[in-house]
C-alpha cells in the first residue's frame, strides 16, 4: 500500500543544459554534466534592494518560524527571513535535477493557511522562491526561447492540463467545421480569415482541397479557428479580409482605407464592419463588392503539393 498523500503534486526543476548540450560538442556537454549549479538569491525587483523570497507576507508569515526561529511581530522577524533567502541555494543536478514536493495538505488549488500547509514545507519554499527567479523559466518552451534562463520547471500536472485544453480547443472546432463543411461558402469565409487565399485552389477538386486544408487547421490551431468562428459577422469580416488581400481595401494601423480613394471607413475593424453593415453605404459597398469580385477571378499561384521522397 503506498504512503503517497493523496494531495503529493511533484515537480522537478531541470538545467536548461540538459538540451542545450546536445548541440555541443563532447568536451562541452562532459563538462557542463560536471559543474555545479544552484538557484540562489536575487533581488525582488531590478530598482530594489529588497532579497526576493517568492512568498506573499501572510505565507512568510505562516512557514518562515520554523526554518528562522522567530515568529511573526518578533522585531528581528523580518531580518531572519531576508538573511534565510539571501543565504538559500537551490542545488540542481545535472542529471535528473531536483524534485520538489509541492501540494498542501487539504487542497492544492487553494492558497497556504493554517489548515492548509505544505505536505513539505522545506520543498515548497524553494519551489516558490524559485518560481520568481529571474533564471528560472516556468516550462521547458520558455527556457528553449530565452537564453537568460539557467534552470526550468517541469510540472507533470501543467501538461496534462495544457494536453487537456487542447483537446477540449479541438473538440469545440471539430463542431464548428461539421456545421461549417457542407456549406462551401462559409468554407471559403473561414479559410479567409484564417490566412488563406482561396484563389490558391483550383481544379475540379477545389472543393475538396479546401475542405481539407481546413481540416488541417482545426487540428493545428484550434483556439485561433474557435476565434474566428465565435466572433460572429462572418460574412462581412471574410469580405474586409479579401478586399485587404486584394488590395481592395489598404489596413493602415487599425484604420481602413478604400485603396484608390483613400477613403477612410473605419478607424478600427468595428467601425469598418458597421459601414458595411449601415444602408446608407450600400453604393459604395456594392462597388467594393464588384472589385472584391474582380479580384477573385484573377489567378494566383496554387498551393505546392508537397511530395514525399
Amino acid at each position: 500500500m503506498s504512503d503517497k498523500h493523496a494531495n503529493s503534486h511533484r515537480i522537478t526543476i531541470f538545467r536548461t543544459g540538459n538540451f542545450l548540450t546536445k548541440t555541443q560538442p563532447k568536451e562541452v556537454a562532459s563538462f557542463l554534466s560536471q559543474s555545479r549549479e544552484s538557484i540562489g538569491s536575487y533581488f525582488e525587483k531590478r530598482t530594489s534592494p529588497k532579497i526576493g523570497s517568492g512568498l506573499s507576507r501572510e505565507e512568510a508569515e505562516l512557514l518562515m518560524p520554523e526554518f528562522i526561529d522567530r515568529v511573526p511581530g518578533d522585531r528581528e522577524f523580518n531580518e531572519k527571513v531576508t538573511e534565510f533567502f539571501r543565504d538559500l541555494l537551490t542545488p540542481v543536478p545535472f542529471n535528473g535535477g531536483i524534485e520538489l514536493e509541492i501540494g498542501l495538505t487539504t487542497n492544492n488549488e487553494k492558497p497556504v493557511s493554517k489548515d492548509n500547509m505544505p505536505l513539505n514545507a522545506s520543498d515548497y519554499i524553494r519551489y516558490r522562491h524559485a518560481l520568481k527567479h529571474p533564471f528560472v523559466a516556468a516550462s521547458k518552451e520558455e527556457a528553449a526561447g530565452n537564453p537568460l534562463k539557467k534552470f526550468y520547471i517541469f510540472d507533470p500536472l501543467n501538461v496534462q492540463n495544457k494536453n487537456f485544453k487542447a483537446n477540449v480547443a479541438k473538440d469545440a472546432a471539430m463542431t464548428k467545421y461539421l456545421q461549417v463543411k457542407e456549406d462551401q461558402k462559409q468554407v471559403d469565409m473561414m479559410l479567409s480569415l484564417l490566412g488563406i487565399d482561396v484563389r490558391e485552389f483550383t481544379g475540379k477538386d477545389a472543393a475538396s482541397s479546401k475542405l481539407a486544408k481546413l481540416r488541417t487547421l482545426v487540428e493545428t490551431e484550434s483556439d485561433k479557428f474557435n476565434a474566428v468562428y465565435d466572433e460572429g459577422d462572418l460574412e462581412i469580416r471574410a469580405t474586409i479580409a479579401n478586399m485587404v488581400r486584394f488590395k481592395v481595401l489598404k489596413q493602415i494601423g487599425k484604420r481602413y482605407v478604400v485603396t484608390e480613394s483613400n477613403e477612410e471607413i473605419g478607424a478600427t475593424l468595428d467601425e469598418a464592419i458597421y459601414f458595411f453593415k449601415d444602408d446608407t453605404n450600400s453604393d459604395k459597398v456594392i462597388v467594393l463588392k464588384a472589385l472584391e469580385q474582380e479580384e477573385m477571378t484573377k489567378p494566383v499561384t496554387p498551393i505546392q503539393k508537397q511530395t514525399q521522397v
